[in-house]
C-alpha cells in the first residue's frame, strides 16, 4: 500500500496535488521509494509486488512514474485502494508513505478523504490502521510501514516503522533523501513481520466535516447519531469498513466543483488546503436575550427613517427573521413591527429608471418582491422598464445588482432575459462571495422554505471554506451574511459558525450597531445592512441553540 503524505521530502500540502509545481518532484520521491522497497522485498525472497495507490491527487492516474521504476510491479489504482480484490493472493502486507488520522497533529492528517473522521472506541483511526484490521482479519503477516512521527505514535511498538519526517514547529522535515532510502532498504531487510491484532469489534464511527454531506449520507447501512455522526456495528472488521467507506463516499458526492479552478491552479490547491484545514468540532454558539434585544433596537433605530432603502430593508430583514428564527421573532416582539413595515412599503415608489442609484433600484425591487412573498396587493414590476435597466447595470459594470434584480423578478413572474439569471464571475472575490450567497437566498425564497436534500452543496461547502478567508479580509458586514446562511443550511455546529459569531460581536458597538470598513465606504454608510444581518444571525443562533 502506497500513500504520498509520508514520503520523505513531501513536505508541503501543495505538493500533493497534480498540477502543482512541487507535485513531479513527490512524484519522483515517491517512485525512489517504492524502487528500493520493491527490490528489497523481492531480495527477501518475495515471488512479486504489487503496489496499491491510495493517494488521490486529483489527475485520476498513478503517482507512480512507471517509466522510472526499473523493478517489475503490478499496480492497482482501485476506487477504493483496500478493496478485497487487493489481498487476493497475498502472503504479506507493507505500507509506504502514510499519514496521521484525521483530527490530529500530523503532516496533512486526514482518513480516506477530506471530509470525514474515522474512530473505534474512541481512538482515532488512520488509513494504517485500517489497513493493519483488515490485514489482521485475513491473518497476514505485516511486514513494514513508513510515514510521520505522529502516526508512529499511535501504532503499536511491534509494527515495523521507519519515520520519515517530523514536526518542527508547526511545520515537518524529512529525512534527507540519501538517509530514508538506505534507511528503508535497511528496515525491510531486518524487519520481523507480525501479524497484527484483531480489531476491536465496536462500531466504527464517522463524523463529517458538514451537515449537508451526513445529509447526503443518511439511508446508507449505518445509524445516525447525530448531525454529523454515523455508527457501522455488527459484521467482520472488512464487512464494516466496506460499509464505512461506501457512506463516506456517498456523502462526498457533490464535492466535484467546491474546489475552483483547475486542478493544479493556485485557486484549486488554496481551496484544497482551506477543506483540509476545516475541523470537526460540533457545538452552538450561545446568544443571550439582552444581545438580541440590542441588536434589535440598534437595526430599529437605524431603518426608522423615510427612504426608500430604510422602509425596504426593514421589512426585508424582519420577513425573513420570522421565518429563519421564529422563537426569537416572537421573543423579541417583532410581529406589530413588521405589520408596520409592510404597510410601509406602499409608500416604495415601484418605477425603475436606469438613471437611479443601484441601492435605491435594490430597494424598490425589494419592496415589491416582499409584498408579492406575502400575498399583499402591491405595485407591479413594469417589463419594460425593468429590461432596460438591468442593461444599464450590466452596461455600467453592476452586474451583481443586474443579477439579484433579475432573479428577484424573474421569482415574481415578470419575464427576465435569460443572460440576467446567469450568475456573474466578477474578478473582485467579495463581489464572487455575494454572488454565492444570493444564490442561496434564492434557493431558499430568502430564508422561507428549507434546503432540499443535495440542494446546492457545492455552493454550500464554497461558503463555509470561505469564512475564515471573509475574518482574515475583516468583511463584517458578509460575515453576517454567511452566518445567516449556515444556519439556514444546517451547520450551526460547524467551527466556521462559531468564528463568524466571535467575529461579528467583535465588530459590534456598545449600542449593538455593526459596522464594517471593508468595503472603501464610511462604515456608517452600511451600518443598516449590516447590523440588520447581525440581527438576523443573532435570533437564528438564538434559536438553534434552543434545539
Amino acid at each position: 500500500m502506497i500513500d504520498l503524505e509520508g514520503v520523505a521530502g513531501v513536505d508541503a500540502v501543495d505538493d500533493l496535488i497534480a498540477g502543482s509545481p512541487g507535485y513531479p518532484t513527490a512524484q519522483r520521491r515517491l517512485t525512489e521509494e517504492v524502487e528500493v522497497a520493491a527490490r528489497a522485498l523481492l531480495a527477501a525472497g518475495f515471488d512479486a509486488v504489487r503496489v496499491s495507490d491510495s493517494h488521490i491527487s486529483g489527475s485520476g492516474e498513478t503517482n507512480l512514474l512507471l517509466s522510472e521504476l526499473s523493478v517489475p510491479i503490478e499496480l492497482c489504482l482501485d476506487d477504493d485502494p483496500y478493496a478485497e480484490a487487493v489481498f487476493d493472493g497475498v502472503s504479506a502486507v507493507a505500507a509506504l508513505g502514510m499519514h496521521a488520522a484525521a483530527d490530529t497533529a500530523g503532516f496533512a492528517a486526514h482518513t480516506v478523504n477530506l471530509h470525514s473522521r474515522w474512530s473505534q472506541g474512541g481512538r482515532p483511526s488512520s488509513e494504517l490502521d485500517l489497513l493493519l484490521g483488515l490485514t489482521a482479519e485475513r491473518g497476514l503477516p505485516f511486514y513494514f510501514a513508513t510515514g510521520d512521527e505522529v502516526l508512529a505514535s499511535s501504532l503499536p511498538a511491534t509494527i515495523p516503522f521507519l519515520v520519515t519526517k517530523t514536526r518542527v514547529g508547526s511545520a515537518f522535515c524529512s529525512l534527507p533523501k540519501a538517509e530514508a532510502l538506505e534507511r528503508l532498504s535497511l528496515l525491510i531487510r531486518d524487519a520481523t513481520p507480525v501479524v497484527p491484532a484483531l480489531p476491536p469489534e465496536t462500531p466504527i464511527h464517522i463524523r463529517f466535516k458538514s451537515r449537508w454531506q451526513a445529509d447526503l449520507a443518511e439511508g446508507a447501512e449505518a445509524d445516525r447519531m447525530g448531525p454529523l455522526d454515523f455508527e457501522i456495528r455488527g459484521g467482520s472488521f472488512s464487512s464494516r469498513y466496506q460499509r464505512a467507506w461506501r457512506l463516506t463516499e456517498q456523502g462526498a458526492e457533490g464535492m466535484e466543483g467546491v474546489l475552483a479552478g483547475e486542478v493544479g491552479s493556485p485557486e484549486f490547491v488554496a481551496g484544497a488546503r482551506a477543506l483540509l484545514a476545516r475541523g470537526f468540532e460540533s457545538h452552538v454558539g450561545v446568544v443571550d436575550e439582552l444581545e438580541l434585544v440590542r441588536a434589535r433596537d440598534a437595526f430599529l433605530s437605524l431603518t426608522e427613517g423615510s427612504s426608500s432603502e430604510s422602509r425596504a430593508l426593514r421589512a426585508l430583514i424582519l420577513h425573513m427573521c420570522e421565518h429563519h428564527a421564529p422563537r426569537a421573532f416572537q421573543r423579541l416582539g417583532l410581529a406589530s413591527e413588521l405589520e408596520t413595515s409592510l404597510d410601509a412599503l406602499s409608500l416604495v415608489p415601484a418605477t425603475l429608471d436606469a438613471e437611479l442609484e443601484s441601492d435605491e433600484l435594490q430597494a424598490r425591487v425589494d419592496a415589491r418582491y416582499i409584498e408579492h412573498a406575502r400575498g399583499r396587493r402591491g405595485a407591479l414590476i413594469d417589463r419594460e422598464p425593468l429590461a432596460r435597466t438591468l442593461d444599464a447595470l450590466d452596461e455600467r459594470g453592476d452586474e451583481l445588482y443586474a443579477f439579484i434584480l433579475g432573479s428577484m423578478a424573474n421569482s415574481m413572474g415578470v419575464p427576465v432575459d435569460e443572460r440576467h439569471l446567469r450568475s456573474p464571475a466578477p474578478d473582485e472575490r467579495v463581489l464572487a462571495l455575494y454572488v454565492l450567497t444570493h444564490e442561496i437566498l434564492f434557493e431558499t425564497a430568502y430564508l422561507t422554505r428549507p434546503f432540499g436534500k443535495g440542494a446546492l452543496v457545492a455552493l454550500r461547502e464554497q461558503l463555509l471554506l470561505a469564512a475564515s478567508e471573509v475574518i482574515e479580509a475583516g468583511h463584517v458586514d458578509l460575515a453576517a451574511e454567511l452566518l445567516v446562511l449556515i444556519q439556514a443550511m444546517g451547520e450551526q455546529h460547524s467551527k466556521e459558525h462559531v468564528d463568524l459569531l466571535s467575529f461579528l460581536r467583535s465588530k459590534t458597538t456598545e449600542t449593538g450597531q455593526v459596522l464594517d470598513a471593508s468595503l472603501g465606504v464610511p462604515p456608517e454608510e452600511l451600518a443598516d445592512h449590516a447590523t440588520g444581518l447581525s440581527l438576523l444571525a443573532l435570533a437564528g443562533a438564538y434559536d438553534r441553540a434552543q434545539g
